[in-house]
């Protein structure tokens, strides 16, 4: 019998668990692996939009890169000014100091000037006092004058205080001139009260006007205390009429 090869079952069958590559398609797993970076990459991005920071436009970075440059540079402005000033503060204050010290050392030479002065002013006072009255306090001027030019006067008192007395005195002083008008009548002239708050001594000095064609012919200086009217002292000038 003859044998007939087409009818001839193979030996072989392959498997269904076959292994070979087909070379006309991607694996699979390369494909699910792409799949889920794009689903992973999406989900990031939609998580990002909803709930992450807003991102910035590129002119919003431009500008807030610009606000930083601007506020970089106003620092580095007032920095700049803040050492300048501490700079000028410093040269302010040791001129100052410089000044001060120079005055120190004028005041001092002035105080040792001073001192032989309010020495031989002590002994004239001390020797002036020893031959006046004090009622409560010494009455000094030099003769008051009179231009026959003018109708006023002016005036200069010194008065001085006890040496023994440690207390100033306060009160009031005023001055009477007396002498006779143009038409020959006698009158008198008194001036405001003049405050005296002597400690040790007093100048004082003024004037006064007289009505025209008065002549004064004496002046008397009367001391009296605070809101009182009774003179405690007085003294008599005459008055030296001068061309």
């Amino acid at each position: 019998m003859a044998l007939n090869p087409r009818s001839t079952r193979k030996a072989f069958k392959p498997s269904p668990y076959n292994t070979h590559r087909n070379s006309r398609g991607l694996p699979r797993w390369l494909i699910l692996l792409v799949l889920g970076i794009l689903i992973g990459s999406g989900g990031v991005i939609l998580l990002q939009t909803s709930y992450g920071p807003k991102r910035l436009t590129v002119l919003e970075s431009e500008k807030l890169t610009s606000d930083f440059t601007a506020l970089t540079l106003k620092e580095q402005t007032q920095q700049n000014t803040i050492t300048t000033l501490n700079s000028q503060i410093k040269s302010t204050k040791t001129a100052s100091e410089q000044l001060i010290a120079e005055a120190q050392n004028e005041v001092m030479a002035l105080k040792k000037q001073i001192e032989p002065t309010e020495q031989t002013l002590k002994a004239f006072r001390q020797a002036l006092a020893d031959n006046m009255r004090f009622e409560p306090v010494a009455i000094s001027a030099d003769t008051f004058t009179q231009s026959k030019q003018q109708a006023s006067i002016n005036f200069q008192l010194l008065f001085l205080q006890d040496p023994k007395d440690q207390t100033a005195f306060q009160g009031t002083a005023d001055i009477t001139f007396e002498g006779r008008y143009a038409n020959g009548r006698a009158g008198a002239i008194k001036t405001d009260l003049l405050p005296l708050d002597v400690n040790a001594h007093q100048l004082i000095e003024g004037g006064l006007e007289f009505p025209a064609g008065f002549v004064a012919t004496k002046g008397t200086v009367r001391v009296y205390k605070l809101d009182s009217k009774r003179a405690l002292g007085w003294r008599t000038f005459n008055i030296k009429q001068i061309p």
